[in-house]
């Protein structure tokens, strides 16, 4: 059965604007982690808010795990649905760090012993389990998003919605919470959507979908991606640098057997080359 469905949707938050999602159609299977990217205005943080139930949309249908997305069953897909967004501070509850993550558990009515281990082992998984009862208005940005992470972890979802879960951090911030998510990710063999603007997280997905406009413009793996031809900063994304390079080898006659993803693909790619010549 299909984790995630979208069929013929369309929503708009006004009745008298244009439509922000528009004939959308895709599936997500379960285990899949899929990237959603497009320009600023293409509608990838609302196709979120139309997943957890936030909003409705007007025509179309919302299917998860194969029941329909409505406010009759928005309690049930909840429950199987966890989100990480932008800016973690809208997240917290709690005066504590364990507080805070306690809270959805709470709303579940996860039994208090259980509880206790899930904490235990959501702020161990995110390297924050020394932090217990600090509050999380003091901790640093990078700091937070493990909290929120954990949080989202300890209900133990189905699914996980990362919408700009990094892109309030700096560089190395941003590796570091890409690391522990994918680490995480993978363990627990999650369903993952990951909406973002940070190449590197795009190139870990399984597949990439391309919203232009609200519509569905591509669908795709990220090799397809890198060996295509794209406006890069239509995109929202910055031109990876391995396709820079793999570009400036290739002016020189240099013929790749396929696109590297990564730096570790481009070096064993120009490494089996030089060898053999």
């Amino acid at each position: 059965m299909t984790k995630i469905e979208f069929r013929n949707v369309y929503f708009r938050y006004h009745e008298d604007q244009n439509w922000i999602i528009e004939a959308l159609n895709f599936t997500i299977e379960p285990g899949e982690n899929v990237a959603i990217i497009g320009h600023n205005g293409s509608g990838k943080s609302t196709i979120a808010k139309l997943m957890m139930g936030l909003v409705y949309p007007q025509k179309g249908a919302i299917f998860v795990d194969g029941q329909r997305v409505t406010e009759d069953h928005i309690w049930e897909i909840r429950q199987k649905i966890g989100m990480v967004f932008q800016n973690p501070e809208t997240q917290f509850v709690g005066t504590t760090v364990r507080d805070d993550v306690a809270f959805g558990l709470e709303n579940r009515g996860v039994p208090r012993v259980e509880m206790v281990d899930r904490i235990k082992k959501s702020l161990i998984d995110v390297g924050m389990d020394d932090y217990t009862l600090h509050e999380p208005h003091h901790l640093s940005g990078g700091q937070k998003q493990r909290v929120a992470i954990a949080g989202v972890m300890a209900t133990e979802p189905d699914i996980v919605i990362l919408d700009e879960a990094t892109s309030m951090l700096d560089p190395i911030g941003r590796q570091e919470i890409a690391k522990v998510i994918s680490r995480i990710i993978k363990q627990r063999r999650m369903t993952t959507v990951s909406i973002t603007h940070d190449v590197k997280e795009v190139m870990q997905a399984d597949r990439v979908i391309i919203l232009k406009g609200g519509e569905l413009y591509q669908c795709l793996t990220p090799r397809q991606l890198l060996a295509g031809e794209y406006d890069w900063d239509y995109l929202g994304l910055t031109k990876p640098f391995v396709l820079s390079v793999k570009e400036e080898f290739e002016k020189y006659g240099y013929q790749f057997e396929h696109t590297p993803l990564n730096h570790e693909e481009l070096i064993d790619a120009l490494w089996t080359y030089y060898s053999k010549t």
